[in-house]
């Protein structure tokens, strides 16, 4: 449904975007995710219609809806397009605002198809409110609604949620990927939000200053990321430098490895979920801060000779700051980094 081939967007003689090429299949969720200024909405401006490409090319189905030489219109691009303010109409009801797009179906149809996305969308009983009686969760409800209301063959959200408490952006990203998957649609998501990313797409894209680092499932970018970039932005972890003994043997801070070492391994990354607790072991880290989450604590750890781990433990385990408590590791993805950052 969108193919994205090696894109570049320029703002004047700035490179905002370079060489970005993805792909999703009909009815996939996608999810470009990286920190402000990373290119990632410009990206989303360009399929809609409103950047011209600086070179690439933009094609929904068999269509190329834009490149340096070809720019279909945005209305005619079957685009739907969530922003990240909502950009909802105050004097309008939440039926006016749905159906605002609408304008070419003659009433009837127009009434029916309100009715049918704001059933849709949980809103039904609230038809004839006002915007600003609604709640923020509510008025990202009627945003979609009017975005899905046309019948868009591919649907854009730019931060959706950056204005909702963050266990209503979680739930609201399930609610809104069920509501895609029931109607078929095709949808690319922009956020800084990891936690969104993974509850609501399909595929993910890592950006780093215009250029995609990584695409692939949340699975494939929490245990298997390609560079240091991707390990530091998606999900927590710490890095233990590798050494070698003049035997050959290879080590970090936590002991010997038991695992085939690539010879320019520099860098061995080490989750939360890596570390168990364990009173009888040898290896003792020094708990340096602490964080109750509920059902667990997060405790940073440092080392003896100074490296930093962190760890979750069941919240019965209580453990003040300062004191050394014993540890082990227990590792399912050994995943190792050379010098430059690049995985091994």
């Amino acid at each position: 449904m969108l193919k994205i081939k090696q894109l570049d967007l320029h703002y004047g003689s700035t490179p905002v975007v370079q060489n970005f090429s993805v792909e999703l299949a009909k009815g996939q969720i996608g999810c470009l995710l990286g920190p402000s200024g990373s290119g990632k909405s410009s990206i989303l401006r360009a399929i809609a219609g409103f950047e011209l490409p600086s070179a690439g090319e933009i094609f929904l189905g068999t269509t190329c809806v834009g490149s340096a030489a070809v720019q279909l219109r945005p209305e005619a691009r079957k685009v739907g397009m969530v922003f990240q303010d909502y950009a909802l109409f105050p004097h309008l009801t939440v039926a006016g605002n749905v159906g605002f797009g609408l304008f070419r179906s003659n009433a009837s149809i127009r009434r029916q198809r309100v009715a049918q996305m704001l059933e849709l969308v949980g809103l039904a009983e609230l038809s004839e409110r006002s915007i600003h009686q609604l709640s923020g969760g509510q008025q990202q409800r009627v945003a979609l609604a009017r975005a899905l209301a046309p019948a868009p063959e591919l649907l854009l959200l730019d931060e959706p949620f950056s204005g909702l408490d963050a266990d209503l952006r979680e739930a609201l990203a399930k609610d809104i990927r069920q509501i895609l998957q029931h109607e078929g649609i095709t949808a690319l998501l922009v956020t800084h939000d990891q936690h969104e990313a993974f509850a609501m797409a399909d595929q993910l894209g890592v950006i780093q200053q215009g250029r995609l680092q990584q695409w692939g499932s949340a699975y494939e970018l929490y245990h298997q990321p390609v560079n240091r970039f991707v390990a530091d932005f998606v999900g927590e972890g710490h890095l233990l430098s590798v050494q070698r003994s003049h035997s050959g043997e290879y080590f970090t801070a936590l002991g010997p490895l038991p695992v085939t070492v690539p010879d320019d391994a520099r860098w061995l990354m080490v989750r939360p979920e890596d570390i168990e607790h364990d009173d009888v072991s040898p290896l003792k880290a020094q708990v340096i801060n602490t964080a109750f989450r509920g059902s667990c604590y997060h405790y940073e750890l440092r080392l003896e000779h100074g490296e930093l781990l962190s760890c979750q433990l069941q919240s019965h385990h209580c453990h003040a700051v300062g004191e050394w408590i014993g540890i082990r590791a227990e590792l399912a993805h050994w995943v190792f980094f050379s010098a430059d950052g690049c995985r091994k």
